[in-house]
């Protein structure tokens, strides 16, 4: 008996299955794929059958070869606001799969699997037919971005109607955009500073976590008093960022800082998103400093909590000089990202639990 799939979380039909023996293969490898053959268990002394057993869909059988199963699966398609999911789960591994996606098409508009996987998509006679050759694996989940219907009818609509369909259009997409609530985002950040002679360079973790798909970020602040400045953002399907200057007296930033913007690819579905920014920043050359240390914070988030903490070099001492919505943690509680990451000691180390937050050090050179 050899289980195949589980029938109480797959719904599966129009089951068919294949024999050979081993010694066709080794003899003629070339023409393995005509020496299959049909399993019928309508004969009167069938050696193998397909059969349902204990919850499970079985292949028993009494003869020793090379099987070929394939059946028929319906999965459930689970839908968040515009984008649409399935996973599948089996017992064996497998490396391809055909997919079929009835009335998907012309709303379709992206793609994405996990793990990923070379996908061949085309669509006929109103549906999407997916076929995806990827590496064994025993399950995959499937997401894709449906468009909105009044997006999808209207080009069709402009050209029939001219411009007073289009203006209809554009109203209908402005109440559908209203009617739809914003995503909710929180955040968990994590930050190291590095400490030396001359300059601080930090590495901000991000995590976003959204209820609906991230193709753009939340703007992120970097509030650094003027010598803060960010060398490199970085994220697995970051199509593009833009790093601006904000000018002192600005609403969100009124001592000034940067506001960074990143997007992600039109094929980045995925509700979390992990992000990393590199920001430098000049300390004082005098024996005896102050160091107020750049902060970052999301703007339209809902929550955004973090850890900061603090290395140095052997040549420097650093003192805590000025804390606001901080309190002490240890530094085991950074993110093992940063920690491992680094051959400096980290000699201080916060938490603190809303962005609004101040960390000032003084500096000591010997």
């Amino acid at each position: 008996l050899v289980p195949i799939v589980n029938a109480s979380s797959v719904v599966a039909s129009n089951w068919s299955a294949a024999w050979r023996t081993q010694a066709d293969v080794s003899s003629s490898p070339s023409n393995a794929s005509s020496s299959w053959l049909p399993v019928s268990e309508a004969e009167a002394e069938a050696e193998s059958l397909l059969v349902l057993r204990d919850g499970q869909h079985v292949l028993a059988t009494n003869r020793s070869g090379l099987y070929r199963v394939a059946w028929l699966i319906h999965s459930r398609v689970r839908r968040t606001r515009r984008l649409s999911s399935l996973s599948l789960s089996l017992l064996h591994p497998f490396s391809q799969l055909s997919i079929r996606i009835a009335g998907a098409s012309p709303a379709i508009r992206d793609l994405s699997m996990q793990p990923p996987a070379v996908l061949r998509v085309r669509e006929v006679a109103g549906e999407v037919q997916v076929v995806a050759y990827l590496t064994p694996t025993p399950s995959v989940e499937l997401q894709w971005l449906a468009a909105a219907a009044a997006d999808a009818a209207k080009a069709a609509r402009r050209q029939a109607d001219g411009e007073q369909a289009a203006e209809a259009s554009q109203e209908t997409d402005a109440e559908q955009a209203e009617a739809e609530p914003a995503p909710q985002v929180t955040v968990s950040h994590d930050a190291l500073h590095s400490v030396s002679d001359s300059v601080v360079l930090s590495t901000h973790h991000l995590v976003f976590r959204s209820s609906a798909p991230l193709t753009t970020l939340p703007p992120i602040l970097l509030h650094g008093h003027g010598r803060a400045r960010v060398t490199s953002v970085a994220a697995h399907g970051l199509a593009a960022w833009h790093a601006e200057a904000v000018s002192a007296g600005a609403d969100s930033m009124p001592e000034g800082g940067t506001r960074v913007r990143a997007a992600f690819k039109s094929s980045h579905l995925e509700t979390s998103a992990t992000v990393i920014v590199f920001v430098e920043q000049e300390v004082s050359e005098s024996s005896h400093s102050e160091l107020h240390l750049a902060s970052i914070e999301c703007d339209g988030v809902l929550r955004m909590t973090g850890r900061v903490g603090v290395a140095k070099e052997a040549s420097i001492e650093i003192h805590p000089l000025k804390l606001a919505g901080l309190s002490r943690a240890d530094p085991g509680e950074l993110a093992s990202q940063l920690r491992l990451n680094t051959a400096s000691a980290i000699v201080l180390a916060y938490k603190y639990l809303s962005p609004k937050n101040t960390l000032a050090l003084t500096v000591l050179r010997h």
